[in-house]
């Protein structure tokens, strides 16, 4: 069993000076791990972070099961997070859920998707339209 969720948009990074401390939090509640890309992929179902000891680390795109380490996991890296930084899911059930980091903390969000009827025109013929 398990609950998929995939991200819709990330945006979540941690300046290079915090990384080595955002290590060391993490490592104290998951273990010991050679960078913190290496613990965010093994610990979740994050792939492609990128991490640059002179820029920064960056959260890539989560796939298939949330798992259970994923929102402590999270909650321990916004202590560390650039103020604004976020990650947006879509559940297996359609919920859109997300985190963002305000004055250094993570704080839930919730979204939906918006419909909007466009102005009445002419549509293209069929062949033009997907070319």
């Amino acid at each position: 069993m398990g609950y998929d969720a995939y991200t819709v948009d990330v945006d979540f990074t941690i300046p290079a000076d915090q990384v080595p401390t955002a290590l060391a939090a993490v490592e104290a509640e998951f273990g010991s791990y050679a960078s913190l890309a290496d613990a965010v992929e093994d610990i979740t179902c994050f792939e492609d972070c990128e991490e640059d000891p002179d820029q920064w680390f960056s959260l890539g795109h989560h796939r298939e099961k949330y798992l259970s380490g994923t929102d402590q996991l999270l909650e321990i890296l916004g202590r560390f997070a650039t103020d604004g930084s976020y990650v947006r899911f879509d559940g297996e059930d359609g919920a859109l859920f997300g985190f963002r980091v305000v004055d250094g903390r993570l704080r839930e969000e919730s979204g939906d998707y918006v419909w909007h009827l466009d102005p009445e025109r002419p549509l293209a013929p069929q062949r033009e339209r997907w070319t």
